[in-house]
């Protein structure tokens, strides 16, 4: 991990000795890992094996500039968790709580402030003992200390204004993202659900919005879109995963964040990504894009395209 300011000359003051790259998976790819022999200690607790995706904001609203740090890593014998890295030391990180730990593990994280006090949360979605078998979602709410198991709301699909039913096998925050698509200064909670059936279509996929509030979520004005879905373009089949990825981001700059969600099995694994706008209202369908990557003149056949959204 580098550490800043890097210097005119392309070098950076300081070098972290905590991730390097690896091929946990085969796929001729660098995957991170421990940069020591035999697996590396964060105030404790192992971290060797790969990370497979971070999240970073401020849960502790220290308001030294200094981000923390949730990475989803595996913890061995076949398990993974989630991990919280406090910045604000010189020399890099210290450990906090996360909502996930034992055999329990959360496969989407996102940071955001869901009720509007100043502190990033952190959500942990498909949390469960992995795979699509996770039926929760979970927020951990910041605080100047910190995150605590003694402020933690969690949530299903039988949250009284969601639309739909909690069934096994939906994998509700199977991706998650937070941010402000309203205006309102609450973060919203985009969760992905690839394995929502749609009618008798098994593994369609959806994703919900989910509004933040001051208490956090409650969910009266949920939201959720799939393929079926009037100005969602294409049409809902069986395994399509609809979901399988998502991301909040503001596209076109208006201060509302938008939805990117993105099924890689769309068109027999070609992949696909949708891109829904933010309005004062909510998202909208209406004037919705989906595009492939034959759309951006790259190789469409097997591409995946859409399978990993930040």
């Amino acid at each position: 991990m580098w550490k800043g300011p890097v210097t005119r000359a392309g070098q950076p003051t300081a070098i972290l000795p905590l991730l390097d790259r690896a091929d946990w998976w085969g796929d001729d790819a660098g995957d991170a890992s421990c940069a020591t022999n035999g697996g590396c200690q964060e105030d404790g607790d192992s971290i060797s094996g790969p990370i497979r995706s971070t999240r970073a904001g401020d849960v502790n609203g220290d308001g030294d500039g200094k981000d923390d740090i949730v990475a989803w890593k595996y913890a061995g014998d076949g398990q993974w968790g989630n991990r919280l890295f406090l910045g604000g030391g010189s020399t890099g990180f210290t450990r906090g709580w996360v909502p996930a730990d034992g055999t329990a593990t959360g496969t989407g994280t996102g940071i955001g402030d869901v009720n509007n006090d100043g502190f990033d949360d952190v959500v942990v979605g498909n949390y469960g003992n992995g795979g699509w078998s996770g039926d929760k979602v979970r927020i951990a709410f910041g605080a100047a200390s910190g995150l605590s198991e003694e402020r933690v709301q969690t949530f299903d699909q039988d949250l009284p204004g969601f639309p739909g039913a909690e069934e096994e096998g939906d994998g509700i925050g199977s991706t998650v993202s937070v941010a402000d698509v309203n205006g309102d200064g609450f973060g919203d909670i985009a969760l992905g659900i690839p394995g929502e059936d749609i009618g008798d279509l098994t593994d369609a996929g959806s994703v919900a919005l989910v509004p933040g509030s001051a208490s956090g979520v409650t969910g009266a004005g949920t939201q959720i879109f799939h393929q079926d879905t009037a100005g969602v373009a294409g049409a809902a089949e069986s395994d399509d995963q609809f979901g399988a990825s998502s991301a909040l981001l503001d596209v076109d700059g208006d201060g509302h964040a938008d939805l990117a969600a993105g099924s890689e099995a769309e068109n027999g694994w070609n992949g696909a990504v949708w891109v829904l706008r933010g309005t004062a209202t909510g998202l909208t369908a209406t004037s919705s894009l989906a595009f492939g990557a034959g759309d951006l003149s790259a190789p469409a056949t097997g591409a995946r395209f859409g399978a990993l959204l930040r």
